[in-house]
């Protein structure tokens, strides 16, 4: 069928020869990629400790969580792995996690995500001249759907309690799902408004304009439970 010719079996002598895919890395390029893993450093809160995660021995990556499978995607591999490859392997990657950076952003621009769009059916293209046909099943075409969904029904950060509970939704009545609803979202509630006081008090910590009632005040509602019901 004279697919991908440069990738077919090559007889020397006795011996079959399969070539190397452009997108695999050589055994230098691919302990370089581990060693960056293992000394990699994010603030506070950013991920997990993926450094722990890596083996060095025998070049693996294993307990990673779901949240650093994307931190991986959008923000480190693209870094990672620039240089290391060609522009033809590299290029669809870096748009790919560029379109999840978007698609993850807490505040949404229609405009970003029209752009993001008609723009992921290419990257897909992309990668499928790439990547062996093997790699490609109905969750990688899953993308496509994302941009649209997400003008629909929000940011994703506000879509999670749906995600999360979708299962156990189907054996609630509708009382039970009201409560829990109401109980999940005082607990978003609280964690927001700590996260704004904590940050309220860095802030004038930094510039020492805490006067010792504001002071008190803020300790005061960082260590209470917030009832908001």
């Amino acid at each position: 069928m004279n697919i991908r010719p440069e990738l077919h079996p090559i007889q020397r002598g006795e011996k079959v020869e399969v070539p190397t895919a452009c997108y695999t890395l050589s055994p230098e390029n691919k302990h370089k990629l581990y060693l960056f893993l293992k000394n990699l450093k994010v603030p506070d809160g950013f991920s997990s400790n993926i450094s722990q995660c890596v083996n060095l021995k025998d070049h693996k990556i294993s307990g990673l969580k779901s949240h650093d499978c994307h931190v991986l995607l959008q923000h480190i591999l693209p870094l990672a792995l620039r240089g290391m490859l060609s522009k033809e392997v590299c290029e669809p990657l870096i748009e790919l996690s560029i379109f999840f950076c978007v698609l993850g952003s807490k505040e949404l621009m229609i405009d970003d995500l029209t752009h993001i769009e008609a723009q992921i059916p290419i990257i897909l293209c992309k990668l499928e001249k790439v990547f062996p046909p093997s790699c490609f099943d109905v969750m990688v075409h899953l993308p496509v759907h994302l941009a649209g969904q997400a003008q629909i029904g929000g940011p994703i950060h506000y879509r999670e309690f749906a995600q999360n509970h979708i299962d156990t939704a189907q054996h609630l009545s509708d009382a039970e799902w009201d409560r829990e609803f109401i109980e999940w979202f005082k607990d978003r509630v609280a964690q927001f408004v700590k996260q704004i006081i904590v940050s309220s008090w860095n802030i004038f910590s930094h510039f020492n304009v805490v006067c010792p009632k504001i002071q008190h005040i803020l300790m005061a509602t960082l260590l209470m439970d917030i009832d908001f019901m």
